[in-house]
């Protein structure tokens, strides 16, 4: 590839000492592309174009030369047309991709003008796809047990059946255990391969081209990698290893020579280096180079188009040195070091996204010697701003960016060691976020990955626990739904009891609003109610984030019921709308109890005690009844008197008619 890109270079170079600079205006440029480079929130059905600035030859543009790979969905076929007045290619992809993943469209040297001069170089781009729901909201659903000491996770559709399935490397047990999903979210069927000694990580991708995806693992303990193809039913054939620097621990595979294969890259945490394994495009590679990082311990990669030129770069966390290194590619695949940043105390992970929503790919460093997640904005060119902090509030071992919101920007959620749990953070927006809580997982959380396991439109989280050897499954439950309530209301005909007031508090707010957006003149219980008062708490210890708490008085509230006898479990409904006038509608339950008139110790029952606590309050001066209308005994209007004490004699004694109602 790169000796065919060198030739070409000369040939053109003596060209025009021969004919001058016209000639230079036959090679083809790319003008633009939709979706553009690192672009977000892309409809997953979306068609992927290209327009080039002169007529080009439609019958090389192919699968082969325009080639489109997605991270949890693997290779797509798809149909590939060109209009000749517009000098614009589409692609449609057969399939469509996933939800909230990142594609990346490949166009190789392969593709011709008219004239049948070749693209001066080869261009790729990602984007990433939007999601169609999700609240943020992550409670843990099952567990699984992996291997032993399960170091990374990785999630894709191995067996090409529409859903994610999961692949763990575990450091202990020198293997990889794949799992598949059933459709609804449950890994059940597992296998489990034997790979190297001290694996590290795992990546997955097709890489020869059958339309299955494959998986790669770092072997740190052999320093080489174990490349598995996969059979075409989600079941892996044996390891292939090839041999990379010293100690590698982090992998990364893109088509970094965009020759249209996925290529590997490899972080030597020993050898200080980033080593190259080229794909021959048959799945099997060759080592071409080893690039020093001008750090030490490069414990983590991570490609992106960092500087916008077509190519994919790469980013190293530097363990020892408290450095991020970033190497730019030449788009041969040749890489060198542009920069090196100061990042803070032990760096373990890095992971490029566009979190500003700038289309230039910014940079996350989890960190285990800080509390916080350090953040490098991206200035546009591929060079980077002084770190900002992210208050995380857990020292991180990993860290990922998806929209688990729906808010159409990039969240955060952070795989947190030494608590045994993970941090979800909002983006609010340009960079800033919102810290909304965390929820427990397994024993020492070490690395993530995110996918729509159970079908929902939103994106879903597995967790490898390290210590734990388990996989913690966390689905992403939509929000505007939690609320809080008394447990159980005491009435009487349309009278409250206990409590005098419910409090129905609610919060866990999508698509960016909060309980502060809400117009609260708009609320109403039931259709007809309105709070007597409106709290806005800023944070809720039931909540990821604020919430919103309505005091509603009793005798409102059972107003449009009939009278209550007995026990009745109730729905009702908060209905009110944003301040942009957006509407929102949560239901909740609650449980009324009404107690017969004549119980008026609230014991539950009428009985001689009734009479014995009424005879004491007419006659000796006891204490009244705690709520008057239950010892009006005859139902003549709320008044407890001798009239009533007689009537309860009779009931009791004398076989006379009961309390009314009964």
């Amino acid at each position: 590839m790169n000796s065919t890109r060198t030739l070409f270079q000369i040939a053109v170079i003596f060209t025009l000492s021969l004919f001058g600079s016209a000639v230079l205006a036959q090679i083809p440029v790319v003008v633009s592309t939709a979706p553009s480079q690192n672009e977000l929130n892309i409809l997953t059905s979306s068609d992927i174009t290209v327009t080039f600035d002169i007529n080009m030859d439609a019958s090389t543009i192919n699968d082969s030369t325009f080639v489109v790979h997605a991270l949890t969905t693997g290779s797509h076929s798809g149909t590939i047309s060109y209009d000749s007045p517009s000098k614009t290619v589409t692609f449609t992809s057969d399939n469509g991709f996933a939800e909230g993943e990142v594609v990346t469209a490949i166009l190789t040297t392969g593709i011709e003008s008219s004239a049948n001069i070749p693209l001066g170089g080869s261009y790729v781009w990602t984007f990433t796809t939007s999601v169609s729901a999700g609240g943020g909201n992550f409670t843990l659903d099952s567990t699984y047990g992996s291997g032993d000491s399960p170091h990374a996770i990785f999630t894709g559709d191995f067996d090409n059946d529409g859903d994610f399935d999961i692949a763990t490397v575990n450091f202990g047990a020198n293997s990889i255990t794949v799992m598949k999903n059933n459709g609804s979210g449950e890994f059940s069927d597992r296998s489990d391969y034997s790979v190297g000694t001290g694996t590290r990580y795992i990546f997955g991708a097709d890489f020869d081209d059958d339309g299955y995806m494959d998986l790669a693992v770092g072997n740190g303990g052999t320093d080489n990698v174990s490349v598995l193809l996969n059979n075409g039913d989600g079941t892996f054939g044996t390891h292939v290893t090839y041999a990379t620097g010293d100690g590698p621990h982090s992998i990364f595979c893109a088509d970094f020579n965009g020759d249209g294969a996925i290529d590997i890259a490899c972080a030597n945490a020993f050898g200080h280096t980033v080593s190259i394994l080229l794909n021959n495009g048959d799945g099997t590679f060759v080592h071409d180079s080893a690039y020093n990082v001008a750090a030490s311990h490069p414990r983590s990669v991570f490609a992106a188009d960092f500087d916008n030129d077509g190519d994919l770069d790469l980013v190293t966390a530097n363990l020892h040195s408290n450095e991020i290194s970033i190497l730019e590619n030449d788009g041969n695949a040749v890489f060198s070091v542009s920069s090196v940043y100061l990042v803070g105390s032990s760096p373990r992970l890095v992971f490029a996204a566009d979190i500003n929503a700038d289309n230039f790919m910014d940079i996350l460093v989890a960190r285990s010697g800080s509390v916080n997640i350090a953040l490098f904005v991206n200035n546009g060119d591929g060079t980077f701003a002084t770190p900002s902090e992210i208050v995380n509030g857990y020292s991180q071992y990993a860290v990922n960016a998806s929209d688990f919101l729906q808010n159409g920007s990039l969240d955060i959620v952070s795989a947190n060691l030494s608590s045994d749990n993970i941090s979800v953070l909002e983006n609010n927006g340009g960079g800033s976020f919102s810290f909304l809580g965390t929820v427990a997982v397994g024993d020492g959380p070490l690395s993530i990955t995110t996918a729509d396991f159970n079908g929902d439109g939103s994106l879903d989280i597995a967790i490898a626990n390290f210590f734990g050897n388990k996989i913690s499954v966390l689905y992403n439950a939509n929000r505007v739904t939690s609320l809080i309530v008394p447990e159980t209301l005491f009435a009487v005909q349309a009278f409250a009891i206990v409590p005098q007031f419910l409090i129905i508090t609610f919060g866990d707010f999508v698509d960016g609003y909060t309980a502060a957006d809400i117009n609260q003149s708009t609320i109403t219980i039931n259709g007809t109610v309105s709070p007597s008062n409106i709290t806005y708490l800023p944070t809720h210890e039931n909540f990821l984030g604020d919430a919103l708490e309505l005091e509603v008085p009793i005798s409102d509230f059972l107003a449009g019921y009939q009278p209550i006898w007995g026990t009745l479990v109730e729905d009702y409904t908060v209905e009110g709308q944003f301040t942009d006038e957006t509407p929102f509608t949560v239901t909740g339950q609650v449980t009324l109890i009404g107690h017969r008139l004549g119980d008026v110790n609230l014991d539950g029952s009428v009985n001689i005690l009734d009479l014995t606590y009424l005879v004491n309050y007419i006659f000796r001066g006891g204490p009244p009844p705690t709520v008057m209308e239950l010892a009006d005994v005859n139902g003549s209007g709320g008044q407890a008197n001798i009239i009533d004490l007689t009537y309860f004699i009779d009931f009791i004694f004398r076989g006379g008619p009961a309390p009314s109602p009964s």
